[in-house]
């Protein structure tokens, strides 16, 4: 996000505890443009506010918040053309002696506004907003950090297999010039009113979701991933990821968080397959062994011609160079951005956030591997469909399946597969090693030839 820019609030925000707001985020040069397409739009739909209004009125009113009868107009004409931004993490410096300490807090009228206070008898209403406002001190640099996890976290959704706003981290500051980070992800005005557990081929989403671990990545009412129609064909829809801004979190003893409602997406069938390729096809090739990544490759290849191919559209076209890409950006943003007696801290932040992403991508894919083992065996192994393959996959399936031997798996390859793994040996580069699998292995790897 650049740094010359004008900043115009549009609306509070009316969900969430973070502290943000909706807003518009212009270069100055672009400033006269967008205020001339608010005229065209007032025109075209036969509104009329004031006499003899242009740009500059139009400007200064919004920004004044002086008219706001126009100021709504323009809010909802910023949404409608999806030039708005919400942002999060646009904290307050408190107005107390925490201030001294650096510390900040979410605001309590926002902590109103939960099914928490609701649900709190009168009597300790008040003792559970000093006590939440308490509890949810943070300092400053700790909360910009959470900014940078969130923005992280989202880009990374948007290449296995969800769909993302476009998310940039907005730089201002508090009172006393410190640097203050906050999250800016693109108002989005197709969303469906539908909830996510809807939503089409829900299984496709299981390992995805665990890998971010974020509890409340749906949320408890699906408020922070709704809908949106999928550009594959007509009433297919997708995950939308609105917030997470709690990835990756662990609870006090360490251990990972229950995420709200995945069960929805627990489907136990090939779908959450197509969500473990999602997660697979952006990883770089260094951080999986190589059985592994052959096993991956093949089930990959099967599932993209399984039954006609119903789940290639299903299967995400990423590489690791755009997970390359996500990380490049992000470094090169803090590094240019943040001051340097911040810089070095932040950048490792970053780094340790890469790393846990590591692990929780490579524990989740094993996790799936050992549990999907008996359907992924049929599916890479047998030229028939897996059977019953809409039921829950239960240990009584290995009744009817005979798992090839190694010998049998070997020998079924063609010549020329049994060279090419012979030859994976001698690179010792992994992205030549998967270059070489995916032109041999991918178009024929059944064990009937």
């Amino acid at each position: 996000m650049r740094k010359d820019y004008i900043v115009i609030k549009l609306e509070e925000k009316v969900s969430g505890v973070s502290p943000g707001f909706i807003g518009l985020i212009i270069a100055e040069e672009d400033k006269n443009k967008i205020f001339l397409g608010f005229l065209e739009y007032l025109k075209r739909n036969k509104i009329k506010v004031i006499n003899n209004i242009d740009c500059d009125y139009l400007y200064y009113t919004v920004k004044r918040n002086i008219n706001h009868k126009v100021s709504k107009l323009f809010a909802k004409y910023c949404k409608e053309s999806s030039m708005a931004w919400m942002i999060k993490n646009d904290y307050d410096d408190p107005k107390s002696f925490f201030n001294f300490f650096g510390l900040v807090s979410n605001p309590k009228k926002n902590y109103k506004r939960t099914s928490t206070y609701q649900n709190t008898s009168y009597a300790f209403k008040s003792i559970s907003k000093y006590l939440y406002g308490i509890g949810k001190l943070s300092y400053k640099s700790t909360k910009n950090k959470e900014t940078i996890r969130e923005v992280f976290a989202i880009r990374l959704a948007g290449i296995m297999g969800f769909k993302v706003p476009k998310t940039e981290i907005l730089i201002k500051s508090y009172k006393n010039s410190s640097i203050k980070l906050c999250v800016m992800t693109k108002w989005e005005p197709k969303l469906l009113a539908r909830p996510s557990k809807t939503v089409t081929k829900p299984g496709r989403y299981s390992w995805p979701l665990k890998v971010f671990g974020d509890p409340d990545i749906i949320g408890s009412e699906f408020q922070n991933s709704p809908l949106i129609e999928s550009s594959r064909s007509a009433g297919q829809t997708d995950l939308f990821i609105l917030d997470s801004g709690h990835a990756w979190e662990k609870t006090f003893l360490g251990s990972n968080p229950d995420i709200k409602n995945i069960k929805h997406f627990n489907t136990n069938d090939i779908e959450e397959l197509v969500g473990l390729i999602n997660i697979y096809s952006p990883l770089p090739c260094s951080w999986l062994d190589r059985d592994t990544k052959i096993r991956l490759d093949c089930l990959k290849g099967k599932l993209k011609t399984y039954r006609n191919g119903l789940y290639n559209d299903f299967i995400e076209k990423t590489t690791s160079a755009q997970y390359s890409g996500i990380v490049k950006d992000l470094m090169a943003y803090l590094h240019d951005n943040i001051p340097c007696k911040f810089r070095k801290e932040y950048i490792t932040y970053l780094e340790g956030l890469i790393d846990t992403f590591r692990k929780s991508a490579v524990e989740n894919i094993k996790k799936s591997l050992r549990k999907n083992k008996i359907l992924i065996d049929e599916l890479i192994y047998s030229k028939e469909r897996p059977k019953n393959t809409n039921r829950p996959i239960s240990h009584k399936d290995s009744n009817h399946i005979k798992p090839a031997t190694k010998q049998q798996q070997h020998s079924s390859f063609p010549e020329n597969q049994r060279n090419a793994l012979k030859a994976c040996s001698i690179f010792s580069g992994a992205e030549h090693y998967r270059d070489v699998v995916e032109l041999t292995l991918l178009p024929s790897c059944s064990m009937g030839g």
